[in-house]
């Protein structure tokens, strides 16, 4: 498969406030939009074969769409066993704890998967294609992804600046899914430092 970049997005939608300079990546796959399921599989082993070769955690971060009444039901399923219980559960991966937030007495929960082999990647997948509030890190060995959960994301990009400043003054990127509906791209658009975001992260580009 092609994966074509782009370098430089425009990010004028975001306001970032760190000294440090981000850089913005785009890798996208065009083609058929019912084989949208294929090019994320491929692209997400691409990323995960990175992640194995240079010391990094390769994690699915998602959270709550909006906030909800903090029921004993809520309180019981969160967000992870809700997942299972809507038959999204991903194989051979690592599950971290959850992350409540809380705003006028109602509540979202937030949590990460780690990837820990190319057997999770089908089932990362499913759950991309259906959460809204979902989108991929790549970490540094060593780093808890729960330390960036603390104050939730977004599943609108113009509203994480400060999270993903987070996520980019530790080591790390944050990869944000493109291609909906019948567009015929799919890919992810990704923030992160010089260094790594002119990285082959999805192997060879065009």
């Amino acid at each position: 498969m092609i994966i074509h970049t782009e370098v430089n997005a425009d990010t004028s939608s975001l306001n970032f406030m760190s000294v440090q300079k981000i850089h913005v990546r785009r890798w996208e796959i065009i083609g058929d939009y019912r084989r949208r399921e294929e090019y994320l599989q491929y692209l997400i082993s691409q990323l995960y074969d990175y992640s194995a070769k240079n010391n990094f955690n390769l994690y699915l971060v998602l959270g709550d769409d909006c906030f909800n009444d903090n029921t004993r039901i809520i309180q019981y399923y969160k967000l992870l066993k809700l997942l299972k219980k809507q038959h999204l559960e991903v194989r051979n991966a690592i599950y971290s704890e959850e992350i409540m937030i809380t705003k006028n007495n109602k509540v979202k929960f937030f949590g990460g998967i780690q990837i820990s082999d190319r057997e999770s990647v089908s089932d990362i997948v499913s759950i991309l294609l259906v959460k809204l509030t979902a989108h991929l890190l790549l970490l540094p060995e060593g780093l808890k992804v729960t330390t960036f959960l603390q104050s939730g994301f977004s599943k609108i990009i113009a509203e994480n600046s400060e999270y993903i400043e987070n996520v980019v003054s530790s080591g790390g990127i944050v990869l944000f899914r493109e291609g909906y509906f019948d567009d015929r791209n799919t890919g992810f658009i990704g923030f992160g430092g010089l260094s790594l975001i002119t990285k082959d992260l999805f192997g060879k580009t065009k």
